[in-house]
C-alpha cells in the first residue's frame, strides 16, 4: 500500500536540488523506544535527486531517500548503502534517546 504524498516545497541548497514531501504517518501507534519507524514518504519514480522528508516524530531527524543511478558503480553503491545504514542507526539512536529523555522529564 503506497502512502499518499503531498508536495510542499522545492529546496535548492547550493546547486543540488532537494525535494521535500510530507505524508501521513503509517502505524504511528507504536511509541516504544527503539521501535519508532522513520516517517515514510514517496518521491516520484522518475526523480533523479535525493529526497529529504519531514522530521520524524520521535527522533526529529529528516529521512533521506537516496537517488540510485542506473549506472551506479559498486563503490558508489557501497557508499550509498553505508550512508543509509548510518542514517538508520542515527534514527534508532535518537528516537531511543529522545523517548528516554521525555520519560525522565515526565517522571520528575
Amino acid at each position: 500500500m503506497a502512502a499518499s504524498c503531498t508536495r510542499l516545497t522545492l529546496l535548492r541548497p547550493h546547486t543540488v536540488p532537494l525535494l521535500y514531501y510530507r505524508t501521513r504517518h503509517c502505524g504511528d501507534s507504536d511509541t516504544r523506544a527503539g521501535t519508532a519507524k522513520a516517517v515514510s514518504f514517496c518521491p516520484p519514480v522518475e526523480s533523479k535527486y535525493d529526497w529529504i522528508g519531514p522530521p520524524d516524530r520521535y527522533s526529529n531527524l529528516r529521512p533521506i531517500k537516496y537517488f540510485v543511478p542506473v549506472d551506479e558503480s559498486a563503490l558508489e553503491r557501497k557508499l550509498r548503502e553505508l550512508r543509509q545504514e548510518t542514517e538508520d542507526w542515527n534514527q534508532m539512536f535518537w528516537a531511543s534517546q529522545n523517548l528516554t529523555f521525555i520519560k525522565d522529564v515526565k517522571g520528575r
